[in-house]
């Protein structure tokens, strides 16, 4: 067993495993690593990360407000570092297994009114971004959805 740090268990595990991933997948990968991961436990030996250090940093996330679904992500990325250093002799057991993913609150949507929507299509009746005011209203697009759209 190597006794290694997690940043640099991450810098083999990237350099070996990610950069035959996709550009987008590495880039969402290193934003969580660099966001949550690494500044929690980049320093700490990975031999003496364990299941409740894990939990911690997911926990933590889900207090800062971070969605479930960002959650999960973070857990299996991490869950495939993990799965390299036992592969690797590294460490005999995948701390990340067992990780629960905590609640967070549900987002409250708000829904205009016929006459909201009315009083906004007055507003930008005469502006250039009608149109995409048009398009959410009436297609029910989300705002990201619309600023997505290209023109």
């Amino acid at each position: 067993m190597k006794k290694i740090t997690v940043e640099e268990l991450t810098s083999e595990w990237w350099d070996t495993h990610c950069k035959n991933l996709a550009k987008s997948t590495q880039y969402g990968y290193r934003r969580y690593l660099d966001t949550h991961f690494l500044p929690a436990l980049g320093n700490k030996y990975v031999s003496d990360i364990r299941q409740y250090d894990i939990q911690r940093l997911i926990n933590n996330m889900s207090s800062l407000g971070r969605s479930t679904k960002t959650q999960k992500n973070m857990v299996g990325i991490i869950h495939s570092l993990f799965d390299y250093a036992v592969i690797n002799d590294i460490i005999k057991h995948n701390p990340v297994k067992h990780i629960a993913k905590s609640k967070t609150a549900d987002y409250e949507y708000y829904i205009y009114s016929q006459k909201e929507f009315e009083k906004l299509i007055d507003l930008f009746s005469n502006s250039r971004d009608i149109i995409p005011v048009l398009l959410g209203g009436v297609c029910g697009l989300r705002l990201s959805e619309v600023f997505g759209l290209k023109w």
